[in-house]
């Protein structure tokens, strides 16, 4: 048997291949099901501890009521770390969410396994629309659809904002195409519209037009006139947009710190290592990842590795390739400076799905893409495809519930502060008070923050809790000194004071609060608590009153004002109070009840 005889049978039929599976809507529908049969699970997933409870979970009556949509286009990002974001877009998705689950987490699951699967088509016919062979588009489609850097894009909820960029990114490349083909205004219309929706859907985005000039001139090589009439539109977009944004902000008072040039000069190539490390293989995940808690040689190895394939592999197009670079940089860099130069974030794995994309596109013209012929690098494919599916798969479950998230961020970033205080905050919320002690002790121990107000105040609840008032009062002390303007403090060392029968002292802290803030209804209730303990009950009935005016329904005050009318014998305003709280489907104590009626029906009317 002669070599041409043997080559040609330890190959695959590629042309029969490509012409039977790779051809129509088949590719597509392929990705989307495989995409579905690893990540279905998610849709029965919680919300997560981390991002979620600021911006979804704890204002779901908001987001279901689209009365609030001009109040969504018009006001930053609700989430507490998010000071500097300006997304709509974003938001308009949980509330559309939010509508189709009632709430419920699986509508919010559902639609980000949704981005995720339009996410990969659109890869794949952007790589077909380039010129790239139906096999290599296809495999590397699929390599992108079940990379296990990417679980997060999927299973972690606010994730999404990576994928709906990235979906609006090649849906922008894609509508430019056809824009120079045609140069049609209803082609110009469409992409400048696009590129309107990316950025407001993410700050990101003001690189698009950085990719989409050099996409102009490197893949399409069209002649520089063409590029006019989208320019100016994109300049008006992103024109408005900064308007916007400053009117949405003119009331902040935030502003970004600058972290000192030496530790930006240490972190940018480590966490620059993480991000490209992670394209190829995602040694060591982790839900908030790190250079302190992340082993950075095999991440040195696999950029070292992907630098050398980028470099050394070869390629008769290197402009594709020079694009795909540009895709992955354009991409990197606003996380990455976000990162180190402002130390705001960790090496997020959600940041990796745009810059892959990039090198996805690079390494479809690499002259290693012509080895996907061979019938054992078919095989080895495969096993990696495979292989990278079930760690996927797998990964998912870190994401299942509050519990396993909070038990992962520890065990993945232990040196984090971060992570045990959000440890601690579940542990506080599923009533065990004494572990979240020790884990907010834990991030009061790692935390850098000069003033760490928030642990301190929090820990102090949870000594609350447990009545060890002399540790909760040495935290609130410290709260107090730390932040002076800080009303609960005051409200829950009253609370305390209270409970140690030290009334005097309790009314003072709660008289702090209500100067601090008086707007808060469980003040005034607990002030007239006091004055209730030191039978001054016209002063008891004056504070209950203030509550309602706040709250008036709250039937615990209602109840309290109606005992502090019946000792000043305003038998009337008593009974009045007990017919409220009646109405409101509650029942008072029968021992009073009974007292009352007596001397209501004894009143002279």
């Amino acid at each position: 048997m002669n070599s041409k005889s043997l080559t040609s049978n330890s190959k695959i039929n590629f042309k029969y291949f490509s012409t039977l599976m790779l051809n129509g809507k088949l590719p597509y529908l392929l990705l989307a099901l495989i995409i579905w049969i690893i990540y279905f699970e998610t849709i029965d997933f919680t919300f997560s501890p981390l991002d979620d409870p600021g911006i979804i979970e704890g204002r779901i009556s908001y987001l279901m009521d689209f009365s609030n949509l001009f109040d969504v286009l018009t006001t930053p990002l609700e989430m507490a770390s998010a000071t500097f974001f300006y997304r709509p877009i974003l938001e308009l998705t949980f509330m559309i969410d939010a509508a189709m689950g009632q709430g419920a987490p699986w509508a919010f699951h559902f639609s980000n396994l949704l981005f995720h699967i339009i996410t990969a088509i659109l890869f794949h016919y952007f790589l077909l629309l380039i010129g790239t062979r139906r096999i290599t588009a296809f495999t590397l489609a699929l390599i992108f659809a079940v990379h296990p850097t990417n679980v997060s894009i999927v299973s972690w909820i606010p994730a999404r904002n990576d994928s709906l960029l990235a979906m609006l990114l090649l849906s922008s490349l894609i509508s430019y195409n056809r824009f120079v083909q045609f140069q049609s205004n209803k082609h110009l219309i469409i992409h400048i519209g696009i590129i309107a929706i990316s950025i407001f859907t993410k700050e990101n985005a003001i690189l698009i037009p950085a990719i989409l000039i050099s996409f102009h001139f490197l893949i399409l090589k069209s002649h520089k006139s063409i590029l006019q009439k989208p320019f100016v539109g994109w300049i008006l977009i992103f024109s408005m947009w900064f308007i916007i944004r400053q009117l949405v902000f003119i009331e902040s008072d935030s502003t970004l710190a600058f972290k000192d040039l030496g530790e930006i000069i240490l972190n940018t190539p480590g966490a620059l290592v993480l991000y490209m490390g992670k394209m190829i293989f995602p040694f060591n995940q982790s839900l908030m990842p790190n250079i302190a808690d992340t082993p950075i040689i095999p991440n040195i190895l696999m950029s070292l590795l992907l630098v050398a394939i980028l470099s050394f592999a070869g390629t008769k197009d290197r402009n594709t390739v020079l694009f795909g670079v540009i895709v992955s940089l354009s991409m990197i860099s606003i996380p990455l400076i976000w990162g180190t130069v402002f130390g705001m974030s960790n090496a997020y794995e959600h940041r990796i799905y745009l810059p892959l994309i990039g090198m996805f596109i690079s390494l479809s013209r690499l002259t290693i893409s012509n080895f996907i012929r061979s019938s054992i690098v078919i095989s080895s494919l495969i096993v990696f495809i495979v292989s990278f599916s079930m760690i996927s798969h797998s990964r998912t479950k870190v994401y299942a519930d509050k519990q396993t998230f909070t038990e992962n961020l520890v065990i993945e970033s232990p040196s984090l502060w971060q992570t045990h205080a959000t440890r601690a905050g579940y542990l506080s919320d599923n009533h065990f008070p004494y572990l979240a002690i020790d884990s907010y002790t834990m991030a009061l121990t790692l935390t850098n923050e000069p003033n760490p107000v928030k642990l301190y105040y929090l820990r102090g609840i949870q000594y609350q809790t447990v009545m060890d008032y002399q540790n909760a009062l040495i935290d609130y002390s410290i709260t107090s000194n730390m932040d002076p303007k800080f009303s609960d403090v005051y409200h829950n060392r009253g609370l305390i004071y209270l409970e140690l029968q030290q009334v005097n002292e309790a009314i003072a802290e709660m008289t702090i609060a209500i100067g601090l803030e008086s707007e808060k209804s469980e003040y005034y209730m607990g002030r007239g608590n006091c004055y209730l303990k030191s039978l001054e009950y016209k002063l008891a009935s004056d504070d209950f009153s203030s509550a309602l005016l706040i709250v008036p329904e709250d039937v615990e005050i209602l109840t309290n004002r109606c005992v502090a009318y019946y000792f000043l014998e305003d038998y009337e305003s008593s009974y009045q109070d007990l017919r409220k709280i009646e109405y409101l489907g509650r029942e008072v104590n029968p021992d009073l009840k009974g007292k009352l009626l007596k001397k209501y029906n004894n009143l002279d009317r």
